[in-house]
C-alpha cells in the first residue's frame, strides 16, 4: 500500500488522468497548507475551535480517500482487463479466432476506447476474411482521442487489411484470366 492513498483525488489524477481528480488534489493540499499556516505560524488566524474542525477535516478526508481507493472496485477491473488483454492475445498468438474474438469483445464492452484490445479484435476480424468489418472497426479506432499514440500500429493494420483484399482479389482475377484462355 502506498501512502498516496491518503491524498484524495492524487490517485485519479496521476494515475486515470482524471481532471476532477486534480481539482480534489488541488483543494485538499490547499486546505492543508491552510490549516498548517492556521495551527503553526498565524495562530490568531482562527479561533482555536475552528482550526480543530479544520484538522478534523482534512484527516477524516485523508481516511475517506484511502478507504474509496482500497475498496475501489475499478481498481481490480483494472489488472482484470490486463489478464483478459494477455489472454485475448495469447488466443489470438494460437490461431483460436473464436476465443480471441470473444476476450476481445469482453474488453471493448467494459471499455470502448481500449484502441489494443480493438486493434486486436481487428485482426481477428482481419485473420478470419472479415475485411469489411475489420476496416469499419479500425476506422471507428481512429475516432478515438488515445488512438493517436496507437498510430503506427493502426497504419500498419490498415496496410495489413489492404494486403489481404489484394490476395483476395488475385485468384478471382487468375481464375477468369485462365477461363478467358481456355475458350
Amino acid at each position: 500500500m502506498t501512502w498516496s492513498i491518503f491524498w484524495p483525488g492524487f490517485r485519479a489524477a496521476w494515475f486515470r488522468g482524471a481532471s476532477i481528480g486534480l481539482l480534489i488534489a488541488v483543494l485538499w493540499t490547499w486546505w492543508l497548507c491552510v490549516t498548517i499556516l492556521a495551527t503553526l505560524v498565524w495562530q490568531h488566524w482562527w479561533p482555536p475551535l475552528v482550526t480543530y474542525l479544520s484538522w478534523g477535516g482534512v484527516i477524516t478526508a485523508a481516511l475517506a480517500a484511502a478507504g474509496w481507493e482500497s475498496f475501489r472496485p475499478a481498481h481490480h477491473q483494472e489488472d482484470d482487463a490486463m489478464d483478459l488483454l494477455v489472454a485475448a492475445q495469447d488466443e489470438y498468438l494460437r490461431g483460436n479466432w473464436f476465443e480471441a474474438e470473444a476476450l476481445a469483445l469482453r474488453l471493448l464492452h467494459r471499455c470502448s476506447d481500449d484502441i489494443p484490445a480493438g486493434l486486436l479484435l481487428v485482426g481477428v476480424l482481419r485473420a478470419t476474411g472479415r475485411l469489411e468489418a475489420a476496416q469499419r472497426r479500425l476506422d471507428q479506432l481512429q475516432l478515438y482521442d488515445a488512438a493517436g499514440e496507437w498510430w503506427f500500429e493502426i497504419r500498419q493494420e490498415a496496410a495489413r487489411i489492404e494486403r489481404a483484399r489484394e490476395v483476395a482479389a488475385a485468384p478471382e482475377d487468375g481464375q477468369a484470366e485462365s477461363a478467358d484462355s481456355s475458350t
